[in-house]
């Protein structure tokens, strides 16, 4: 059985990982978008592009890989967070 088998699971880790990089007060980005790269075999969750918003500076992205759980990347508009 995979460790992430539907959109409501990747949604909820997602959340918790953009969460942690951004923190409570600057966490403005719901609804959280998700879409299942089958390629891939990952989800990708993002948080809203709010009106004002680009995808330089915009939401977050987070990968998930469905098998594991492992987090893939994690990403604020364009640019890689982390390692």
């Amino acid at each position: 059985m995979d460790a992430v088998p539907d959109e409501e699971t990747a949604i909820s880790i997602g959340r918790a990982v953009l969460l942690s990089a951004f923190g409570e007060s600057d966490f403005n980005q719901d609804p959280l978008n998700v879409y299942y790269n089958e390629g891939k075999k990952s989800w990708e969750v993002s948080g809203y592009v709010h009106e004002g918003w680009d995808w330089l500076s915009g939401p977050g992205l987070v990968f998930i890989r469905k098998s594991d759980g492992k987090i893939l990347g994690i990403y604020h508009g364009i640019h890689k967070m982390g390692r």
